[in-house]
């Protein structure tokens, strides 16, 4: 073995103590011969950006000090933002959890799938709430993060991590303390326990569930045996698709009968002509919001509640 391939090795053998999230089938594809995947959202891609991301933001912040310097700018005050993202989660996720606690008149368990999920704080809060939730992310950019925000060695208490979010925008800013404010997470510390909490990493319209039988297609799965999922929730979700119409097929294949699909978002569909089809639809909601900002974006999103018939 090279010194270079004994010491890529020595790193395999030292991730599991730092995240016992990461299985060995996991570490093996990190460090197998086998040509490195550059599938956007493959484990690979995500790995590798993670690792580099400490020297990348380094060096980009020892830019940006050159610059300042250059332009005079002293004394820059570092100021902190309490409840980020709390205003956003109460615009979107209310809806959501009014409508599955008011209207769930089944079993508590009722089964939740979250395509979509990201960093799995819906499908969190659903969990506490006492559903079944199955939340599936086919990016290992989130998944990662949520794995590192879930392990007890690494995310003990709240707001024991902060970023810098918006030192990389100067646009728009009043003055530097909204600049390089920053931002501690997370606001609570979720821990799944089993039986109310399934991280599923693949992509949606592959995706069959995890109760099914082996080779079962997900049609007989769901549709004829009515054993699908009580709730599908779509939040910011539908207009990833490159084919809207393999989505909605695969939403209803994965409902049981009866069983209910609740959407919200917008509709900013993939760009570059790649959408096969865009739906054209008409409140209103922030994503990502600076609150500081001289500009914000604004989504006029879509909620609807549709049922699967009997």
């Amino acid at each position: 073995m090279t010194p270079h391939g004994y010491s890529d090795f020595l790193v395999a053998l030292s991730i599991p103590l730092l995240s016992p999230e990461l299985d060995w089938q996991m570490i093996w594809k990190l460090f197998s011969p086998v040509p490195v995947s550059d599938a956007p959202f493959s484990l690979e891609s995500a790995y590798r950006s993670y690792i580099n991301y400490g020297s990348l933001a380094s060096a980009e912040a020892g830019r940006m000090r050159r610059s300042h310097a250059r332009l005079g700018r002293s004394d820059l005050r570092l100021s902190a933002a309490i409840g980020e993202g709390k205003a956003e989660r109460d615009a979107f996720f209310s809806p959501i959890l009014e409508y599955m606690l008011s209207a769930n008149q089944r079993a508590q368990k009722a089964r939740v799938l979250l395509p979509g999920c990201g960093l799995g704080r819906l499908a969190w809060d659903l969990s506490e709430k006492g559903f079944d939730v199955y939340a599936l992310e086919l990016s290992y950019f989130q998944t990662l993060a949520l794995r590192f925000l879930s392990d007890p060695t690494a995310t003990s208490q709240p707001d024991q991590h902060s970023i810098h979010p918006y030192a990389y925008w100067f646009s728009h800013q009043k003055d530097n303390n909204n600049l390089f404010r920053s931002v501690s997470f997370p606001d609570v510390v979720p821990r799944f326990e089993e039986g109310k909490f399934t991280l599923i990493e693949e992509d949606f319209l592959r995706h069959s569930p995890p109760w099914s039988k082996q080779g079962q297609s997900f049609w007989d799965a769901t549709s004829q045996s009515g054993d699908g999922y009580d709730y599908i929730v779509t939040l910011f979700f539908i207009d990833t698709s490159l084919n809207i119409f393999s989505t909605l097929h695969k939403i209803y294949a994965l409902l049981k009968p009866g069983g209910i699909w609740i959407n919200l978002g917008p509709l900013l569909w993939t760009g570059n002509a790649q959408a096969k089809l865009e739906l054209s639809l008409t409140g209103k909601s922030e994503y990502t919001a600076d609150r500081e900002a001289m500009m914000r974006w604004i989504y006029k999103a879509e909620f609807w509640v549709a049922e699967k018939p009997q």
